[in-house]
């Protein structure tokens, strides 16, 4: 299965996720579905910065993108008091992030000082950004700063899956050559979070399958196995503008529903 392939199937699961999220009284198996998404996007985002003819344009769009999902999240938040669910997705600035950590890595492997200075100015934007977000958390927290600026100046912190996210894509890519390591891993870190969840709340199926289930990403390992190494074909800005446009329109429809 070839790159465009699995982004098609992560949107679908993705767009069946957010319909639970957006929608009222949505059965939690549609999240199940979800857990796949954001995995398998990771992951061709990884062969993407491998593959693209430009990893400075491909990081660019996700970084415009992302950004313009931000103001998004922060108007609509503003101007819409009491919504059924606050829209407040981003995964557009994950990637991004996930993106210039790798950048990052193989600056430093072709040029050590050249990979020392782009890492230096990540990790003070990373400090910049998250102090930011944390200042107005306090001092402006009904405004729900933190979309803004995380999409102006994207932190591992204040950005959708946090630290997690940016952990596995570099897992990813430490392993993208060898896709049963890779399987292996991601599959061992599933089932250490499914763990900590039990040994936190103790087992009960409730707390398992219908509260924190986010170890059922683990749902992606056949999708990386099923890759062909082939980036497909078309559709490349597809993603950039459903993103945006399919989660304010789930937003909007969810809240006419809940008013309703």
């Amino acid at each position: 299965m070839s790159c465009t392939g699995l982004k098609w199937i992560a949107l679908v699961a993705m767009l069946i996720d957010h319909i639970a999220e957006f929608i009222p009284d949505m059965p939690v198996w549609m999240h199940w579905i979800g857990r796949i998404a954001a995995p398998v996007f990771l992951f061709c985002l990884v062969w993407g910065m491998k593959k693209t003819k430009s990893q400075f344009h491909y990081l660019l769009r996700l970084y415009l993108t992302g950004l313009f999902m931000g103001v998004l999240d922060f108007l609509v938040n503003l101007l819409y008091k009491n919504p059924y669910t606050p829209m407040s997705n981003n995964f557009l600035t994950s990637l991004f992030l996930t993106g210039m950590f790798i950048a990052v890595v193989e600056m430093y492997r072709d040029d050590k000082e050249s990979g020392k200075r782009l890492a230096l100015i990540l990790l003070i934007e990373q400090i910049v950004s998250i102090m930011i977000c944390y200042m107005g958390s306090f001092g402006f927290g009904e405004l729900h700063l933190e979309y803004l600026v995380g999409g102006l100046l994207p932190n591992v912190f204040y950005t959708e899956g946090g630290f997690l996210v940016v952990v596995l894509g570099l897992l990813f890519y430490w392993y993208r050559e060898e896709p049963k390591w890779l399987a292996g891993t991601f599959a061992v870190t599933c089932l250490i979070y499914a763990v900590l969840v039990l040994v936190e709340g103790g087992f009960s199926p409730e707390r398992v399958f219908y509260e924190d289930y986010q170890w059922m990403m683990a749902l992606a390992i056949p999708f990386f196995l099923a890759y062909n190494g082939k980036r497909g074909a078309g559709y490349k800005y597809l993603f950039y503008v459903f993103y945006p446009a399919h989660i304010v329109l789930l937003f909007f429809i969810g809240n006419l529903i809940y008013k309703g």
